[in-house]
């Protein structure tokens, strides 16, 4: 594995080292990047993400404070901050992220009428024929643990889609 060499020499670096603050970091592996928890994260290329993948899958059952489990801990932050930059995955539409909850949890739209209101609400809010109003999104958020932020997301009903046209 290519990154390998590099990662451990790296780790034993980090163990040896003293430092005060970030910038002290930045001084020694200038490609660092120092994220607001205070973990220090490398770039790493689409050839090292893929092996750190393929190491990450060996290494999963890695106990904590263990060399091996400091090692995954150390990958997977690697692969997490390359994956930010990469493959950016936008916040669900949340009318969608209420469908995929319902298929996940075997929800019937007539359970959804509990929390919605009407069975002819229900049918506008899924078809996207309305917006959610605050009552609906703290009904969805109690009963089904869908996160506030998804649900609050803005989305364009069938109406506003047809205006566009």
């Amino acid at each position: 594995m290519f990154f390998e060499q590099p990662l451990k020499a790296w780790f034993e670096i980090v163990k040896a080292s003293i430092w005060e603050k970030p910038n002290d970091i930045k001084e020694v592996f200038r490609s660092a990047d120092i994220l607001s928890n205070n973990r220090v994260v490398f770039n790493i290329k689409e050839y090292d993400y893929k092996n750190a993948l393929n190491t990450i899958d060996k290494l999963w059952d890695a106990k904590e404070n263990t060399e091996k489990g400091d090692y995954l801990e150390i990958l997977t932050t690697l692969v997490e901050k390359y994956e930010e930059e990469h493959y950016d995955i936008s916040a669900p539409d949340p009318i969608e992220a209420i469908k995929f909850i319902m298929e996940q949890k075997n929800i019937k739209r007539t359970e959804l009428e509990k929390i919605l209101g009407s069975r002819s609400r229900v049918s506008e809010i899924l078809n996207k024929q309305r917006k959610l109003n605050l009552r609906m999104i703290r009904n969805l958020h109690n009963t089904l643990s869908i996160p506030y932020e998804i649900l609050a997301e803005d989305y364009k009903t069938t109406k506003e889609n047809q205006m566009k046209l």
